[in-house]
């Protein structure tokens, strides 16, 4: 049970307790949503941070450590009675008697920092402040943590509380927005948290999934980043996919809150909520490698299929799961000690390769050692015909190449000969070299007639 540090009517007056570590924020006329992100954003500026739980037992409350006691301090009286948004979120704060908090659990109501970027449960911190791109409303009492004067009206702008979409096809959108997005016109017979994970986690880290089950068709889906909603939003709004067209818009809400029960299965039995924070399938979480993002195409690229795999189990994959067969496949001639194979795979239209991959990406497959190969795929930029093209226009270098070498090679050897051949015969007549002159000539057309003949078989 946490202490927060006495009763609410004290809230903002601090009086009879001594400065701490440790400060009780209350969010008075809370419109828009408040978790550790925002209460993180607005109080770094003052200090480390190292501890955040959020309390909803009366209203919107938050316990804040800080490293430093100066560093409470400071954060009290610069947020003391100011707004995060324009005209509402208002800020109270005063010192708790708590001198430390205690974090259970890492979420969007509690982390604990002092773990760096993973909590107990080796779930994942989102996003930190400044890839949020916070800026607080700065007309009347409302602060702005980073002293600047961006901040949310009331009027004219939608007010989200973190970064930019930069994309204005999407329903329902603003200027701001988060990471959670609305999904719209998904095939419930073909749509469920796990495939709709397949698709969403090539555009970002998709790590909480969440289907609407009094709103058929919709989902919730909430991704570490704004930047990866962005993609999402870019390359997936208005596309057509089993016979409906698929809609993004922007979500309300900052973050997908942890079912209190069991979720509601979907049609096909599966739960409507997954959290998939600890997926080994969330493509994008080294910072150091940055990896291009491509939306549908007619050609997916798949790897990590089990070796020697014919084009035959291919097709079966996406025959058995109730898709369209693909036109080609071609496998990438990798080194033979490679153990999985690769490859490119074709369908006439980018909807079918779409569908593909939505139903049949993460299928796990056997291999010959009696282990399970999981079946990746990714959309690709190439196409079957321009890699082939690529791999013969690279042979014929090859070759090019291969046929200069050998006559030059040739070349150096005949010039050889020549010499050793005028020095063994300079003490012959002067009709002599005229006669060897003739043959050198007439080897030297052998050889050349040779080399053409072993580039053209070749």
């Amino acid at each position: 049970e946490i202490n927060m540090g006495g009763s609410s009517a004290a809230h903002g007056s601090g009086l009879g307790r001594s400065p701490g570590r440790v400060i009780l924020i209350s969010v008075q006329n809370p419109i828009y949503p408040v978790d550790v992100h925002v209460v993180h954003s607005i109080c770094t500026p003052h200090g480390h941070v190292l501890r955040i739980v959020i309390i909803r037992k009366h209203g919107i409350q938050a316990l804040v450590e800080f490293a430093a006691v100066e560093s409470a301090r400071q954060a009290k009286d610069a947020l003391h009675n100011q707004d995060i948004y324009a005209g509402c979120n208002t800020l109270k704060i005063e010192y708790s008697t708590s001198e430390t908090v205690n974090v259970r659990y890492n979420s969007e109501d509690s982390w604990d920092f002092t773990l760096g970027s993973c909590g107990p449960d080796n779930s994942l911190w989102p996003a930190g402040p400044n890839q949020y791109n916070h800026s607080y409303g700065h007309q009347g009492n409302s602060y702005d943590g980073y002293g600047h004067g961006h901040g949310h009206t009331r009027h004219g702008k939608s007010m989200g509380y973190a970064g930019q979409w930069g994309v204005q096809s999407a329903q329902g959108w603003g200027e701001e927005a988060g990471c959670v997005i609305m999904v719209y016109g998904l095939a419930e017979a073909k749509f469920n948290c796990k495939t709709l994970f397949n698709l969403m986690c090539l555009l970002g880290n998709p790590i909480k999934i969440k289907f609407l089950t009094k709103k058929k068709g919709s989902a919730m889906v909430q991704f570490t980043n704004p930047e990866s909603a962005t993609e999402a939003a870019t390359h997936i709004h208005g596309i057509n996919l089993f016979g409906q067209t698929i809609e993004i818009g922007k979500s309300r809400s900052s973050s997908i809150q942890e079912p209190k029960r069991s979720p509601d299965p979907l049609i096909d039995g599966s739960p409507s909520y997954m959290n998939f924070s600890n997926s080994k399938f969330l493509r994008f979480l080294s910072n150091t490698k940055s990896r291009r993002i491509t939306g549908p195409s007619v050609c997916l690229h798949y790897f990590n299929a089990p070796k020697g795999i014919t084009e035959q189990s291919l097709n079966a994959v996406f025959t058995s799961a109730g898709v369209k067969q693909p036109n080609r496949i071609e496998k990438f001639q990798d080194d033979i000690s490679k153990r999985t194979d690769r490859g490119l795979i074709e369908w006439s239209s980018s909807q079918f390769a779409t569908e593909a991959l939505v139903v049949c990406n993460h299928t796990e497959l056997e291999n010959s050692a009696g282990g399970v190969n999981t079946l990746k795929l990714a959309f690709s930029t190439r196409s079957i015909g321009n890699q082939r093209k690529e791999s013969k226009q690279q042979q014929d270098t090859d070759l090019s190449s291969d046929v200069i070498e050998l006559a030059s090679h040739r070349k150096d050897e005949s010039k050889a000969q020549e010499s050793a051949s005028e020095a063994q015969k300079g003490t012959q007549n002067d009709d002599a070299p005229e006669k060897e002159d003739s043959e050198c000539a007439q080897d030297s057309k052998v050889e050349e007639d040779e080399t053409f003949q072993w580039g053209s078989d070749e």
